[in-house]
C-alpha cells in the first residue's frame, strides 16, 4: 500500500499547489486578514514546521541516523500522515491500522538491510512506538477532526488550539505515569498486549543484523503495482463523475480493520446508492441526520 499512498500523496499536492502557493507568499510577505481566521497564522506555521523537522533529523542524527537516511526517513514519515490524515477526512472512517507501511519496515526491504548499516537500522527500530506501531491512534487525524468539531460549532479555533497542546503534554505524562504504575503492581504480562509488545523492535533489530539481506524485488514491486493501481484509480475518479471506486479505498482494503468493518460499510454504500438512484442529492441530504442519530 505504500506506493499507492505516496501517488495520492502527490496527486493532493500538486492539487492544492495554488493553495501551497499561497502560503508560501504569505510566509514571506507576512500575515493577511484570512490569516486570522487560522489557529496560526501560516509564517507561524512553516517555521514551526522548519523548526521541528530540524530538531527531528537533529535527534535521528544523534541517535546514529546518516543524514540522508534521516531526511529520506522523516519525509516519508510525514507522507504516510498526511495520506491518513486525509484518509479520516474524506472517508470519515473511524479506524485506519496500517502495520507495516510506515519507513523502518520499508526502508531495509528496499535499500536491504545490510546496505543500511547498524546506526540507520538500530535507531530507526527506537521509532516503532513514536509511529503508533500501526497508525490507528496516529495524532495529526483525530487532531484535524478536533478541528472540523470546532467549526462545526463555530467555536474559537486558537483557544481550541491551546486546549489541545495542553491535553497532549498532559496526556503523555499520565499515560507513562499509568502504564508504568499498572504494569509494575500486576504485571506486564497480564496486560492484552503482553510483553512482546515491547520487544518486537529488538527482535527484529537482531534478525536484520543477524541475517542481512539485499534489497528486495518482491516488495518494490509491490509498491510499484501499488502505485500504477493508485495513480489510475485517481485518474479515473478526476475525471469520470461517476466513477465509484476510490485510491483511498484501495490503501484501506489492506488495513486490517477492514475484515471488521468490510459489512457495515458495504450496507452504508448500498444504502447510500439506493437513495441517490431512486431519490436525489436533496434526499440525500435530507436523510443524513438519520443515520447520524
Amino acid at each position: 500500500m505504500l506506493g499507492a499512498m505516496l501517488v495520492v500523496f502527490s496527486f493532493y499536492l500538486w492539487n492544492g499547489r495554488q493553495h501551497f502557493k499561497h502560503v508560501i507568499i504569505q510566509t514571506i510577505h507576512g500575515p493577511s486578514q484570512k490569516d486570522a481566521l487560522e489557529p496560526l497564522s501560516y509564517r507561524t506555521t512553516v517555521i514551526g514546521i522548519l523548526i521541528c523537522f530540524a530538531f527531528m533529523m537533529f535527534f535521528c542524527v544523534w541517535m546514529g541516523m546518516s543524514l540522508w537516511f534521516a531526511i529520506v526517513y522523516l519525509l516519508l514519515f510525514y507522507v504516510i500522515a498526511v495520506t491518513i490524515t486525509r484518509i479520516r477526512v474524506e472517508l470519515g472512517l473511524p479506524v485506519h491500522d496500517f502495520e507495516g507501511v510506515d519507513p523502518r519496515t520499508n526502508f531495509p526491504l528496499i535499500f536491504g538491510s545490510r546496505n543500511l548499516g547498524t546506526g540507520n537500522l538500530a535507531s530507526s527500530m527506537m521509532f516503532k512506538w513514536a509511529e503508533t506501531r500501526d497508525l490507528n491512534p496516529h495524532p495529526m487525524p483525530h487532531q484535524l477532526e478536533g478541528f472540523k468539531m470546532v467549526d462545526q460549532a463555530h467555536a474559537d479555533r486558537q483557544r481550541f488550539m491551546i486546549s489541545m497542546l495542553v491535553a497532549v503534554v498532559l496526556s503523555c505524562l499520565i499515560t507513562f505515569l499509568s502504564t508504568l504504575t499498572t504494569y509494575y503492581k500486576i504485571g506486564a504480562n497480564s496486560s492484552y498486549l503482553t510483553r512482546w509488545y515491547g520487544s518486537d523492535p529488538f527482535n527484529t533489530l537482531h534478525r536484520y543484523i543477524t541475517l542481512p539481506q539485499a534489497p528486495n524485488l518482491g516488495p518494490i514491486s509491490a509498491m510499484g503495482i501499488g502505485g500504477v493501481i493508485g495513480s489510475l484509480l485517481m485518474i479515473l475518479r478526476t475525471k469520470l463523475i461517476w466513477w465509484p471506486f476510490h485510491a483511498l479505498g484501495y490503501i484501506l482494503s489492506g488495513s486490517w480493520a477492514m475484515y471488521n468493518l468490510w459489512s457495515c460499510i458495504l450496507i452504508s454504500w448500498l444504502l447510500k446508492w439506493m437513495i441517490l438512484k431512486r431519490g436525489s442529492l436533496k434526499a440525500f441530504q435530507s436523510a443524513l441526520p438519520f443515520f447520524w442519530d
